[in-house]
């Protein structure tokens, strides 16, 4: 860093107020917030807002990529806030700025990251505390090897040579006996073998996959209709995702997610959170789930906010989903998900309707059609939102029975 670039930074931190300043100090220590707050006496929620405006007047909310923004403050602004002879700070009581939402998020993300991990210091010891004992020597006194050394030694090898006795004479046994009927010992071993070929080919022969057929929405082909064979039903060894617990969820069932989502929603995986009054992720990906294994009819509303990929995705009885990324509709099938239809898949803010009528499923968006596919089999069973992306996010959630 050249002289020109120190003083810039040297400037900016002499813009801070004096607990400002102090607040910041304690967090270049590694300090999480809760303990700055209780080393000045103070509650968390005032550390936050003083980190607030710290982040404002440093430009640390104009980096918005966190370990950029983090290597910054700790290698630029921590170092010459302990070195440098700073100006007198200007007064506490000065009216803060407004803070703009993304900086408050900012704040509450990065207190982990800015985490600095300290060594703990090691206490040395004194010196005069330690005594080394010196044990006295004999001399002319010779270590004598302990005498249960040599009983074990004996032991062991009194054991292999019985073993080589037993051994030897197991084999001379062997060889004079005679061998009865080998023609009808092959014959049985040859059968054995045979009979577990055909099973083994019996138990693998994969399961017909359900058929997905892509229709319009004026002319639905019925499903077709199973012939009887003479080959015995095998048990499909797909296997599914986890089965989620029962709940019973009357119809309709609404959720404006005004100060926090429906406590009948099952969170499998993430964590959602409320922003704004949409529901969200506070983690890479969260599953929300919600009705039961009767759900078999029925038609889903809601708005959202697609974010970025992998954006949201809507999940029927735990087989079909639909992508807003790619536009897809897959069905869940030898433990994967194969497409079975795509299409152009939203890029702005909008309306989706899923409506799922025995094994019939039709998407709209914004109120046109997208799909209309039909599925094998009727499918029962939850409905499922899939927030991959923490600005994706969506509201007004109504399922209603037709």
């Amino acid at each position: 860093m050249d002289e020109k670039e120190r003083q810039k930074i040297k400037k900016l931190l002499a813009s801070l107020s004096h607990q400002q300043r102090e607040v910041l100090r304690r967090v270049c220590q590694g300090m999480l917030y809760k303990d700055v707050a209780a080393e000045l006496v103070t509650a968390v929620g005032t550390v936050k807002a003083h980190m607030y405006q710290v982040y404002v007047k440093l430009g640390l909310d104009e980096i918005t990529d966190r370990t950029k923004r983090r290597n910054v403050m700790f290698e630029d602004y921590c170092p010459i806030l302990s070195e440098e002879q700073l100006p007198p700070p200007p007064p506490d009581a000065e009216e803060p700025k407004p803070v703009p939402q993304e900086v408050l998020e900012m704040v509450e993300e990065d207190e982990k990251a800015l985490v600095v991990w300290q060594p703990k210091p090691v206490t040395s010891v004194p010196s005069k505390s330690i005594q080394v004992v010196e044990q006295p020597k004999f001399p002319g006194k010779a270590k004598q090897a302990h005498p249960l050394r040599w009983m074990v030694f004996g032991m062991v090898l009194g054991t292999l040579l019985v073993a080589s006795i037993a051994w030897v004479a197991f084999n001379l046994v062997a060889k004079q006996s005679p061998r009865e009927e080998p023609t009808q010992l092959a014959l049985a071993t040859s059968t054995s073998v045979i009979a577990t070929v055909e099973v083994t080919v019996i138990v693998t022969q994969p399961a017909p996959a359900p058929q997905v057929v892509v229709v319009t929405a004026t002319s639905l082909p019925a499903s077709p209709t199973p012939q009887p064979t003479d080959t015995p039903a095998i048990p499909t060894q797909t296997p599914l995702p986890t089965a989620s617990p029962t709940s019973a969820v009357a119809f309709p069932f609404q959720d404006n997610f005004n100060n926090s989502y429906d406590p009948r929603w099952r969170v499998l995986s993430g964590e959602a959170i409320v922003t704004n009054g949409k529901l969200g992720t506070a983690s890479s990906s969260t599953t929300i789930e919600i009705g039961d294994q009767s759900w078999s009819n029925y038609t889903v509303d809601f708005d959202f906010i697609p974010g970025y990929c992998p954006s949201i995705q809507a999940i029927v009885a735990q087989q079909l989903r639909y992508s807003f990324c790619d536009g897809d509709w897959q069905v869940f099938n030898n433990n994967k998900w194969d497409t079975v239809a795509d299409g152009p898949g939203p890029r702005s803010n909008g309306h989706f309707r899923l409506v799922v009528s025995n094994s019939s499923y039709t998407i709209f968006i914004n109120g046109v059609q997208f799909f209309d596919i039909k599925y094998g089999q009727p499918l029962s069973g939850p409905f499922a939102i899939v927030l991959g992306d923490r600005n994706a996010f969506v509201d007004n959630v109504v399922i209603t029975s037709p």
